[in-house]
């Protein structure tokens, strides 16, 4: 969908380039329906084309706005935290602890 937004060229010249209105303009629509919790944290993510919830994360913070962590957020952290331990040759932190207690000097 495209908006079109009407703004005097006087202002216009002083507010950014298109480009920099058009994502501007994007991110305060986003951010708004996101408090009147008219989109979910996904869908403002994929709204704004953030590749990660980290991102997403910045852009909350820098903008005054502290979600909660629920718990489908730490189920999805769960699950992307078992895909890439999965087939890593990470050490996991159990291992980690037994294999840190070997060292010497430990």
């Amino acid at each position: 969908m495209n908006i079109i937004v009407q703004i005097p060229d006087e202002l216009a010249s002083r507010l950014g380039t298109t480009g920099e209105l058009e994502r501007r303009a994007l991110e305060a629509l986003a951010l708004e329906e996101f408090k009147l919790d008219h989109l979910s944290r996904a869908e403002l993510r994929k709204l704004l084309g953030f590749s990660t919830r980290a991102q997403l994360d910045e852009f909350l913070t820098a903008h005054g706005v502290f979600g909660t962590y629920t718990a489908d957020d730490l189920a999805a952290d769960r699950r992307d935290l078992d895909r890439l331990t999965e087939h890593s040759d990470w050490l996991r932190p159990e291992e980690y602890a037994a294999w840190a207690h070997l060292q010497p000097g430990k």
